[in-house]
């Protein structure tokens, strides 16, 4: 009789550890299901409006838009560039790597170079729009030389975004 009852005792255990492992299951997967219906409303990307591409995204500009692209370029001049076309012979062209190559390396050179640039094309352009446009190309980042002497070369890892202004 005494092996019954603590057959009985253990059976109840058991019974009462499946409900609470159940109500434990049960309770984590809704609180699952609340996170991802929260979660869900805070994205602003589930109610952004679909807006279907053009054909040309290109923009007319003035001067306005020219010279902060310009000076942004003076301090952030890696990874992008800027041309300024005339439809006659003038070219205006910002490129870092270009630059280098004609003996502008400093940073105050830069901003000299550009200052005096940005002036040229302020009085030549002065009530001129323009049509913008993106393009943008991979080129090799260079080397790189270790302490151990190792040379790390980065072949078409980088991309350059090039601004294009054309004058209308």
């Amino acid at each position: 009789m005494e092996n019954a009852a603590d057959a009985l005792h253990m059976a109840f255990a058991m019974f009462i550890f499946v409900i609470a492992v159940s109500l434990a299951f049960a309770t984590f997967s809704q609180a699952r299901e609340v996170a991802d219906v929260v979660l869900y409303y805070n994205d602003k990307t589930n109610f952004e409006e679909y807006v279907a591409e053009t054909v040309s995204s290109n923009r007319i500009v003035g001067l306005e838009s020219i010279i902060p692209a310009v000076r942004k370029y003076i301090h952030e001049n890696d990874g992008y560039s800027i041309e300024i076309v005339d439809g006659n012979t003038t070219r205006y062209v910002f490129d870092i790597t270009e630059q280098n190559e004609n003996g502008i390396i400093t940073e105050s050179q830069l901003t000299k170079y550009c200052e005096e640039k940005l002036k040229e094309i302020i009085k030549k352009y002065k009530n001129d729009t323009f049509t913008e446009k993106y393009s943008e190309t991979i080129y090799s980042g260079g080397r790189e030389e270790l302490s151990d002497g190792e040379t790390i070369e980065e072949v078409n890892t980088r991309t350059k975004i090039i601004i294009t202004y054309i004058k209308n």
